[in-house]
């Protein structure tokens, strides 16, 4: 069948950045599909986001005020997506 086809499937962008050493929870949280995968249960993405230190930044995102001259996406778009 068509979509079984390996050389055809697009990776996400989130599986690209999860297969990169060393990345931080902001380059998922600046990712467009991150909810998408979440949505999706993507299994590496949950449990990088169930790790403690992450849920504990998740959580700074929604509850602290971002400072005044925070850029839009650290005032806006990460506590949007946490």
């Amino acid at each position: 069948m068509f979509w079984k086809l390996a050389s055809l499937s697009a990776t996400s962008p989130v599986e690209a950045i999860l297969d990169k050493e060393n990345f931080t929870l902001e380059e998922l949280l600046d990712e467009e599909e991150v909810i998408q995968e979440c949505k999706a249960l993507n299994s590496r993405l949950i449990n990088f986001l169930r790790d403690r230190a992450q849920v504990e930044q998740l959580l700074r995102y929604i509850v602290e005020e971002p400072p005044e001259d925070a850029e839009h996406k650290w005032a806006v778009k990460f506590p949007f997506i946490a």
